[in-house]
């Protein structure tokens, strides 16, 4: 069954895609329709985040990391931010 994506704070993703190179964020955007599709297929690098506050899970792409956290009950992935890995873990 898929899953439903929703962005957390639109304003902040929106100023995160900015940042990102065209072509690079063509390729997270796919990435994360697979992530809808199944989060844990062998193909998508999810890794569970431990003593992180922002998110629970994150999806390596390249350079670019996905903080998101996963909702089972519900069936919802909520995307916080989308950050160079130089970025993402301050």
């Amino acid at each position: 069954m898929a899953y439903k994506v929703v962005i957390e704070d639109p304003h902040i993703w929106k100023k995160d895609c900015r940042a990102i190179p065209h072509d690079r964020l063509l390729h997270i955007l796919r990435k994360i329709r697979g992530l809808a599709e199944d989060p844990w297929a062998p193909n998508i690098q999810v890794q569970q985040l431990k003593e992180y506050p922002l998110a629970d899970f994150r999806l390596r792409i390249g350079d670019y990391r996905v903080l998101f956290d996963k909702d089972e009950e519900t069936k919802t992935i909520m995307l916080f931010r989308v950050l160079h890995r130089s970025k993402s873990y301050r």
